[in-house]
């Protein structure tokens, strides 16, 4: 058989092959996005309102493949930010206070519920300023997160703020929560990440995600962790305490 005929057939089968896999890979992204649809909600009832702290109800709801679901529980929570914020200095504005949820005394990074017809950014920042005194220069939106997929339980607003600096020394006029501010050198924040000092959800993921920065690994220049001079001290007190109320703290 002549040697160009056999390469013809071959390309052309080779030709035919490829279409025929692609055409099954884009069948396949068709029947996959067909069966991924949203539920339908038939009824929803409350069963706890103490909004706007949190709301308990259960759903009534039909699968796309027609099966029902007579009692899915929802959870409905604030939002709240959580803000990973550096000094002028390049510390890490962090916060030592008791988790009652917890149980024992956490470090986290400052965070608080939105107040209403508030956007996060805007509580962000005035939670920075509540809960520490810090105000920053220079912001970046890390993203949001459910807290979880099936039952909601809220939605978390992680930012990272740059040139922190004090800006008022007045405590908050709220007296049920003592918390202790520190300043805390980067790869001292991120041991107590990895030693678990940091335990709540919000924190851990605000942190990882301002470390993860493009241009920041910890101690060089670049994103969000910048070159400073060299403090002996890896951790400072800014403040032996500032107070706020309990049940707006997240974190």
């Amino acid at each position: 058989m002549n040697d160009k005929f056999v390469d013809l057939r071959r390309a052309v089968s080779l030709a035919a092959t490829k279409t025929y896999l692609l055409s099954t890979v884009e069948k396949c992204k068709s029947r996959a996005k067909s069966r991924l649809r949203k539920w339908r909600t038939i009824s929803r009832t409350t069963i706890l309102d103490a909004r706007p702290w949190l709301e308990l109800s259960v759903e009534h709801v039909r699968l796309p493949d027609g099966r029902e679901i007579e009692r899915f529980y929802r959870v409905g929570l604030p939002e709240y930010a959580v803000v990973a914020a550096l000094t002028e200095d390049g510390l890490v504005v962090m916060e030592r206070q008791y988790k009652h949820a917890v149980g024992r005394v956490v470090c986290n990074l400052p965070a608080g519920y939105i107040d209403d017809g508030e956007g996060p950014l805007a509580g962000a920042k005035r939670e920075l300023l509540e809960e520490t005194g810090y105000a920053a220069k220079n912001w970046r939106r890390l993203g949001s997160f459910w807290v979880d997929g099936n039952r909601g339980c809220g939605r978390m607003h992680a930012f990272a703020a740059w040139d922190a600096r004090r800006v008022c020394d007045d405590k908050n006029c709220d007296e049920v929560e003592e918390v202790e501010v520190m300043l805390v050198e980067p790869a001292e924040a991120l041991r107590k990440l990895w030693d678990g000092e940091i335990v709540t959800m919000g924190s851990a993921l605000a942190m990882s995600l301002a470390f993860l920065l493009p241009g920041s690994p910890v101690g060089e220049g670049g994103g969000w962790v910048k070159k400073r001079p060299h403090d002996k001290s890896a951790t400072k007190m800014a403040d032996k305490s500032t107070t706020r109320t309990a049940d707006r703290s997240r974190g």
